[in-house]
């Protein structure tokens, strides 16, 4: 085999889960088409699975879903013992690696297959996102309901308050939008951990860890920083000129795959501006048409799927300590997925690094 065929192989990973270009695809299905008509737990029964689940497929996922939404005592009475200061989603990993410790409620899960742990897994962490910033206000805990979906649930969850069926929709719409999207650096880290044999909860704990960084899902939290800070159309082209000019990007404007623009934001957008009409916030989306349209005019950029994400999050009263839970959450689906096509297949390649240290050099000896 020649070198640049071992090169080649060495950074190849095959996968039968999505496609990114020239459009994205979950297992064959347009992601846009899913987004619109189908349910988050549908879409991630396909994404582990290959298929859209039954009727009688997708009730077991929902049963083992409420069973996952509910915290146990155990894990309630710890929950009121995190500090009020830690984050959610550091309570969320220590969660993870706590039950892989000594809460045989969470341990029994991890000698089981995942495809059919996942929906307790989905549960536990929406749960934990959820309840925890409560118990840090000083507020009750909200027990799920059997009769909602995960979406409605999430919500209800949150805020305590039933959802409006657009509300429910949306959020739906959000959760598959970023449920997968190839080889991303969070992706990256829960295949290797598969690939290197290690187990569930390790993968999704690596692939939390990553999401943690605030180059990667934290960039939704910056896009509303950059709405505040301009906050009228009429200062949005000093405002990115002046970013410009110090040679700063601008935050929901720059993505690692795409070079120009983000085919999820293209869906995305249009329903920021129907929720907008719902909430009396088109003022919002003025703004944010102003600063695209100077963003393009100066640099030539198109919204990566932060920008409009952000906004939606907000629309639907989401705190912005809640985004990157929400992503992890969301992710999950095709972590899942990833790690369990991995550990399927043979142990990756290595992938090869260039060295650009000091050249052979001895130690002096006296």
């Amino acid at each position: 085999m020649s070198h640049s065929s071992q090169e080649s192989e060495a950074h190849r990973w095959d996968t039968a889960i999505s496609a990114v270009e020239p459009q994205l695809l979950y297992r064959g299905y347009p992601a846009e088409e899913l987004a619109s008509s189908q349910s988050f737990l549908e879409v991630a029964y396909l994404l582990l699975t290959g298929d859209l689940p039954s009727d009688e497929q997708l009730a077991d996922w929902q049963a083992l879903l409420f069973e996952g939404l509910t915290l146990s005592p155990a894990v309630q009475s710890w929950l009121r013992k995190v500090p009020p200061s830690a984050t959610t989603i550091d309570a969320i990993h220590t969660a993870l690696v706590r039950g892989q410790l000594g809460d045989e409620r969470i341990v029994s899960l991890s000698d089981r297959d995942v495809l059919d742990t996942f929906p307790h897994w989905l549960g536990f962490v929406t749960a934990l996102a959820t309840q925890q910033p409560r118990i840090a206000a000083g507020n009750p805990l909200v027990q799920p309901r059997m009769e909602l979906g995960f979406a409605a649930n999430l919500l209800w969850l949150w805020r305590g308050r039933e959802p409006s069926p657009w509300q429910e929709r949306i959020l739906e719409t959000c959760l598959i939008t970023a449920a997968e999207h190839a080889l991303t650096p969070t992706t990256l880290a829960v295949r290797l951990v598969a690939g290197g044999g290690g187990d569930f909860v390790a993968a999704l704990t690596a692939g939390i860890s990553v999401a943690q960084g605030s180059g990667h899902a934290g960039v939704a939290g910056r896009c509303l920083d950059v709405l505040s800070e301009v906050r009228t159309p009429d200062r949005a082209d000093s405002w990115v000129r002046q970013r410009i000019s110090r040679g700063e990007s601008i935050p929901g404007f720059t993505h690692r795959r795409y070079r120009v623009g983000d085919p999820r934001a293209e869906w995305l957008s249009p329903l920021c501006l129907r929720v907008a009409e719902l909430n009396d916030r088109l003022d919002r989306e003025d703004l944010a048409s102003a600063i695209e349209q100077v963003v393009w005019d100066q640099q030539h950029l198109l919204p990566a799927v932060a920008w409009p994400m952000a906004r939606l999050a907000d629309y639907l009263e989401f705190d912005r300590s809640l985004f990157v839970p929400l992503y992890v959450i969301s992710r999950m689906a095709g972590w899942a997925a990833h790690f369990v096509e991995q550990r399927r297949q043979p142990p990756p390649h290595p992938m090869r690094l260039h060295y650009t240290g000091p050249a052979l050099r001895h130690l002096r000896r006296d």
